[in-house]
C-alpha cells in the first residue's frame, strides 16, 4: 500500500474504519493461522510509528489493543508494541491506563513488550496512585490481580 493512502486512513480514521485494522483471526493456530487484516495492521504501523507522536490516539489504542489480541493467537508479538502502548501512556494518561494493561495483559509476549516502555517519574506516580486506587475499589479479584502485577511494573520503572 502506499504511504498516500496509509496517510488518509490514519488522518481519517474513526470507528468505522475498524474493521480494517481489527484482528480478524480464523480460529486456527500454527500454520493454519490467518489474521485477514495483518498485512494492513503491520504496513500501517510501520508508516505511523516515525510519526507516533501526531497519530490519532484513537487510532494508536485500536492498532494496540488489536495487535495485543494477536499476540494472544499467533504466539508473537510485534516488535514495537511498546511503541504504541508508551504513547497511550504518555498522551493519554490515566484515561488511558487501562488501554495501556489491556493490551499488555493478552499474553506473556505482550506483557513482555510493553515493559520497555520509557515514562517520566511525574507520569509513572500519577500511573501508581491510578492502580493504587484501582486495587483499593476493585469488586472483581481478577482485576485486582492484574493491576498489583502492574502496580510492580510502574514501581520497577520508578526505580530506574
Amino acid at each position: 500500500m502506499d504511504n498516500t493512502t496509509l496517510q488518509l486512513f490514519a488522518d481519517n480514521y474513526s470507528l468505522v474504519d475498524f474493521d480494517k485494522i481489527k484482528f480478524d483471526w480464523n480460529g486456527q493456530h500454527g500454520a493454519k493461522f490467518q489474521d485477514d487484516n495483518y498485512k494492513f495492521r503491520a504496513e500501517l504501523c510501520e508508516f505511523l510509528i516515525p510519526q507516533i507522536g501526531t497519530v490519532k490516539l484513537e487510532l494508536v489504542r485500536d492498532l494496540y489493543l488489536e495487535l495485543g489480541k494477536y499476540s494472544k493467537e499467533a504466539w508473537c508479538i510485534y516488535n514495537k508494541f511498546h511503541i504504541l502502548g508508551q504513547q497511550l501512556l504518555i498522551r493519554g494518561g490515566t484515561d488511558y491506563l487501562k488501554y495501556y494493561i489491556e493490551g499488555a495483559s493478552q499474553s506473556s509476549d505482550a506483557y513482555g513488550q510493553s515493559s520497555q516502555v520509557e515514562i517520566s517519574k511525574e507520569l509513572t506516580e500519577q500511573f501508581l496512585r491510578s492502580i493504587n486506587s484501582t486495587i483499593k475499589t476493585a469488586k472483581d479479584e481478577k482485576e485486582r490481580r492484574v493491576y498489583e502485577g502492574f502496580r510492580k511494573r510502574f514501581e520497577w520503572i520508578a526505580s530506574k
